[in-house]
């Protein structure tokens, strides 16, 4: 049983008010309060002298501040921090923007620690699930976009067709061949390449040691490169060891469009003429060093 001793409720045979109720409404209780209903507050509210604070005049919530600048705004004196933290291994936290009516996200993930999604476990991901860039500006100006359908622009250029959409580099395997009939073994046969956008540099080295031709004939090409072709290229960067029946030095190579093989040629007096089968009949070490940079 609870009575009423000059506005203060105290409970029955208590020597202390449990609740104060002052003469301009104020009500202090210096116990935990806990209401199992609807609360409805028409004044801000603060909890600890700002590290909770909601002010109802301008709809914001502070943390550590009891002046919100923002909608929700978090302060502290040495690292302030929001954790999102997942509780199940193969899932992920996350912080999601989007628009009222609008179902598409722009969403800062991160992967847990048995997640088989994109990136795999503990990855983060930067997610916009519209048809629309990311962009990303520096003192007030765009310095890099991500295209909607792939690729990174600079400096506010837009246009797909400037986009830096792939860079890979690796080994390839180049082939020594007389028409479509490859040599019978190899001495040297390695090659690396790089691609930035839709520019390739290949370089190998190539060769045979001794007459590998198996009695086969045609014109020299080295094949295998790593990327098609996609428009005629003519280089010089050739250099040539031990082959015989040549008499220039001056080699030079052709690709064609919508080819991954190049064929070798000799110029001599203004003439480009086939290099073939005959050029590697001799003894010896009898190759090629070149580098092919081309458009794939």
């Amino acid at each position: 049983m609870s009575r009423i001793i000059t506005n203060n409720l105290r409970h029955n045979d208590d020597t202390a008010d449990n609740l104060t109720l002052d003469g301009t409404g104020n009500i202090t209780a210096p116990g935990n309060l806990s209401v199992t209903g609807t609360s409805t507050l028409t004044g801000n509210v603060n909890v600890d002298s700002g590290t909770l604070f909601v002010d109802t005049s301008a709809n914001r919530v502070g943390v550590g501040t009891a002046t919100p600048a923002a909608n929700l705004e978090v302060q502290a004196s040495t690292v302030p921090a929001v954790q999102i933290r997942n509780t199940t291994t193969n899932s992920f936290s996350a912080l999601q923007l989007s628009e009222v009516g609008d179902s598409s996200q722009f969403v800062i993930n991160r992967l847990g620690s048995a997640s088989g999604a994109i990136g795999g476990a503990r990855a983060g991901q930067i997610w916009n699930s519209a048809n629309a860039p990311i962009v990303f500006p520096t003192n007030d100006t765009e310095e890099m976009r991500l295209l909607a359908g792939g690729g990174l622009t600079f400096n506010g250029d837009t246009a797909t067709a400037n986009a830096l959409d792939d860079y890979e580099e690796g080994s390839w395997t180049p082939t020594l061949e007389m028409g479509t009939t490859e040599v019978a073994a190899y001495s040297a046969q390695t090659g690396r390449y790089r691609k930035i956008g839709s520019l390739v540099v290949a370089m190998c080295n190539v060769g045979v040691n001794g007459n590998q031709t198996g009695g086969n004939t045609g014109s020299l090409l080295v094949g295998g490169l790593p990327f098609t072709a996609t428009a005629l290229n003519i280089a010089t960067t050739v250099h040539t060891e031990g082959l015989s029946n040549l008499t220039t030095q001056s080699i030079m190579f052709q690709l064609d469009s919508g080819l991954t093989r190049v064929a070798l040629r000799s110029f001599t007096s203004g003439t480009f003429s086939p290099l073939t089968h005959s050029n590697i009949q001799g003894t010896g070490f009898q190759g090629f060093n070149f580098v092919a940079t081309y458009l794939a």
